[in-house]
């Protein structure tokens, strides 16, 4: 039976991460085949592995790996040895010899189940004799006891089915494979009758309308109703390079009238602070984040990551940064101690807990990110690798590659994300196809935060996504750069920038080492920023070529270099773009591939460079292509492009249009947003309302229930506002103070709260009131209120003017309070 005809199989890719070296015989063998030997001195290859000559009569290979055992059915594994020519060799699985050299390997399939260990490290080695390995290798788990494999080369192990519209739609069949390093080669399985069901979604489309540089034409940014001012809690995940941003969005927020707290990790507490925004901590360490990254470029994680427990690891941290997601929403500021409770909440997708705690606080969430997290089918996912094929549709693979991810992230933390629901939010659990499906299912709003002349919005992207531009934040113009900077800026050619950002997890000597002889061969100047070179400007590698710089804003720095070679951050990409630099990247993980791909496919730079795979030969190439006038003009083309845009101005924009306000805006006064319900007079209001009618006892605290701005499709608990049960009346003791002039104890009996309940745990400052509403608060009494009520409840009635989303959850609201 080939593998090809199995209903359920894992076939992983075994061409990755080699160790190889050349001996003059066998005799070290056992050394060689033990899992204690060193090999990092070895060179790194991958397979089928040529070289046109050979010196020596052995050839050595080494790979580890590791294996989960499967519950249920017993499994069976084997190795796979693809025909390429005829080889001979022997090999070794944890240094048991299973093949002799008078053995072929070609087209060879080898039973290694009795031979493997679950939960630890295995050992695969290969001595081929006088001649390199030119075959290739994969592994292969299914339920078969006998298989025989007779076919080329697959990459295909995650077999599964997944809907490719939101609701009840056929599913395809697709099977997806994890390489060694950590991302996700896709293919789907070929089904004649789904092809032209699928395939119509795109008739529409070619290069030109996908890759389109405008954004829709329609301007659906103009808003008429007002904007009420709200308290948002923006969450961040990520490095020092992905909080930046939304430092400046945060500020262009706060400049539009809403109160916002940044949450992210504690080390940027004080940068976040000190740009005028609210902090609070979120859990997680970003060293660790990033290392976990880099060492698996991905979401998956490698042999490596799991032999060393990094996988243990990272849980804990999620559930750490899961639980502190809910914190951040509703607990007081924890250095004034004022209060908080989130309004709506703005994240990137890596928190992973931002959707849960809107549907738990009922209130709108917007997704904003610097890569594509929205299915499409104009690019495949960032964190997929694709092989593309004429048998399929390209956009169907591209538009599958979102589901997958979505698939296999799920799968990775859905006990971490249920236990968050269940345990810290009481929230019902989730199965797969909600989980998966969730975001898209719900229309999320997004906004991605890249520039629309580098990539522009899919036409298969609803108008519920949006693409507004890069952030960038505004440095004063009064920094001063060092006098050696400046003297090494005079004293010869314009520079390279070169910079890594925070990798951590890899071997940064190394990298060094190849950076400095890559500028000798050269004769190349360099500025280096950052700590990840390991070295300081005493260290005899330094040369006079060679400038080391720590913290310099990129958008003076840039402005004296000639071209920019980093690992393609986000941000960093933006800023050497930004003043038309040419680029060449050197991704790592996460968006840096994608990042690389799409600056060389505007010609601003070469192909990207995995840090993986950097050697000085390539990037010698790539200094040298990043100085040719074809790239220095594509790089000045997307700087005019760029130049003409406001990132955070139409992200801004973006966010308000896309508020639910015919829920949102209170009635009577809508400065801020509706948070309560009078049921007696089907009004929804804000808490300074709220405040003023019972203040004026024209209603009691009891009359008020709870008012959901977002209602979340699926059934889910509405309660947290029992929470700040108490914070209400703490609010509304110290209201009662500003607005009557009466004595304390006048003012205790008026309300019969407690006189110990301060003004500090007041939700929504007295000094903040709006205008018109402090004239209210300063003549209003119970007949007055109650009149306005009236008339309010009259007006509505002659219009006929109906609240529908309040009445349909009226008698849920009533039930959860």
């Amino acid at each position: 039976m080939s593998y090809k005809d199995l209903p359920d199989k894992l076939v992983i890719n075994f061409d990755e991460d080699w160790r190889f070296k050349q001996s003059e015989n066998t005799s070290d063998s056992k050394n060689i085949t033990s899992i204690r030997y060193d090999d990092q001195q070895w060179e790194r290859v991958s397979l089928p592995h040529k070289q046109e000559k050979v010196d020596t009569s052995c050839n050595w290979y080494r790979k580890f790996f590791a294996l989960n055992e499967f519950e249920g059915k017993k499994k069976y594994y084997y190795l796979h040895f693809d025909q390429d020519k005829d080889i001979t060799g022997d090999i070794w699985i944890n240094n048991i010899k299973i093949l002799n050299d008078n053995d072929s390997l070609s087209c060879l399939t080898i039973d290694i189940t009795k031979h493997v260990h679950f939960h630890e490290k295995n050992l695969v080695v290969l001595c081929v004799k006088n001649d390199t390995f030119h075959l290739q290798i994969c592994l292969i788990i299914t339920d078969e006891k006998t298989l025989t494999l007779n076919s080329s080369h697959e990459q295909t192990t995650y077999s599964g089915q997944i809907p490719i519209k939101q609701k009840h739609h056929t599913p395809f069949k697709y099977t997806a494979s994890l390489t060694d390093e950590g991302r996700i080669n896709l293919c789907i399985d070929e089904d004649k009758k789904y092809r032209e069901e699928y395939s119509s979604q795109f008739k529409e489309q070619d290069e030109t309308l996908i890759y389109g540089k405008g954004l829709n034409e329609r301007d659906r940014l103009t808003l008429n109703k007002p904007i009420p001012h709200l308290t948002i809690c923006i969450m961040i995940v990520g490095s020092r390079g992905d909080v930046q941003p939304f430092i400046a969005f945060g500020k262009k927020l706060t400049e539009a009238g809403h109160r916002v707290r940044l949450a992210t990790h504690e080390t940027f507490r004080k940068f976040v602070r000190e740009n005028g925004l609210e902090f609070y901590p979120l859990g997680g360490d970003p060293a660790d984040l990033m290392s976990y990254m880099v060492k698996n470029a991905g979401i998956i994680p490698s042999v490596h990551s799991i032999v060393n427990g990094d996988i243990q690891k990272n849980r804990v941290q999620i559930v750490d940064i899961l639980d502190s997601t809910w914190r951040a929403c509703i607990e007081p500021d924890d250095e004034s101690g004022e209060p908080f409770i989130a309004d709506a909440i703005i994240s990137n997708p890596p928190t992973f807990g931002h959707i849960h705690c809107a549907q738990k606080l009922s209130i709108p969430l917007h997704i904003c990110f610097t890569m594509p997290w929205s299915p499409t089918g104009a690019f495949p996912h960032p964190l997929c690798k694709v092989n593309y094929t004429k048998r399929h549709p390209i956009e169907k693979i591209n538009f599958m590659s979102y589901h997958v991810v979505e698939m296999l992230t799920w799968s990775a933390m859905r006990d971490l994300i249920n236990n968050f629901r269940k345990n810290t939010l009481k929230l019902d659990k989730l199965h797969t196809s909600q989980a998966t499906h969730l975001i898209v299912d719900e229309r999320v709003p997004h906004t991605y935060c890249w520039s629309p002349s580098i990539v522009g919005k899919p036409v298969d992207w609803g108008d519920h996504i949006d693409i507004s531009g890069f952030f960038f934040l505004e440095n004063s113009n009064d920094y001063s750069p060092p006098e050696k900077l400046v003297q090494f800026l005079k004293n010869g050619d314009s520079p390279f920038y070169i910079g890594f950002g925070s990798i951590t997890g890899h071997d940064s000597k190394h990298l060094f080492e190849i950076v400095v002889k890559t500028l000798e061969r050269g004769s190349f100047r360099a500025i280096i920023s950052g700590k990840w070179t390991g070295v300081t400007e005493k260290d005899s590698a330094i040369s006079d070529n060679i400038y080391l710089v720590e913290d310099c804003p990129h958008d003076w720095l840039f402005q004296h270099v000639q071209a920019v070679c980093h690992h393609g951050g986000a941000g960093t990409t933006a800023a050497g773009l930004r003043l038309g630099k040419p680029t060449i990247i050197v991704p790592f993980f996460g968006d840096q591939f994608f990042w690389g791909a799409m600056v060389a496919k505007c010609g601003a730079g070469p192909k990207p460079l995995p840090g993986k795979n950097l050697d000085i030969n390539n990037l010698f190439e790539a200094f040298k292509f990043a100085l040719t006038p074809e790239v220095r003009a594509a790089a000045e083309k997307l700087e005019d492009g760029i130049k003409k845009e406001d990132g955070v101005e139409a992200a801004v924009r973006a966010f308000h249009t896309a508020l639910p306000l015919h829920h949102m805006l209170s009635d009577l006064e809508s400065t801020y947003p509706a948070r309560y319900y009078l049921p007696e007079y089907d009004l929804k209001i804000s808490l300074p309302v709220a405040e003023v009618l019972i203040a004026g006892e024209a209603i009691i605290e009891s009359e008020l229930k709870s008012y959901h701005t977002k209602v979340w499709e699926f059934q889910h608990d509405h309660n947290i506002l029992r929470k700040g049960q108490r914070a209400f009346s703490n609010l509304l003791a110290s209201v009662a103070r500003g607005i009557f002039h009466s004595s304390k104890r006048e003012k205790e009996d008026c309300l019969n709260l407690p006189s110990s309940r301060s003004r500090s745990n007041s939700l929504v400052s007295t000094d903040n009131t709006p205008e018109g509403l402090a004239e209210i608060k300063s003549g209003f009494t119970k007949e007055t209120c109650r009149k306005i009520l009236n008339e309010f409840e009259q007006i509505k009635l002659s219009q006929n003017k109906q609240l529908p989303h309040v009445e349909k959850n009226k008698e849920e609201i009533d039930t959860h309070m």
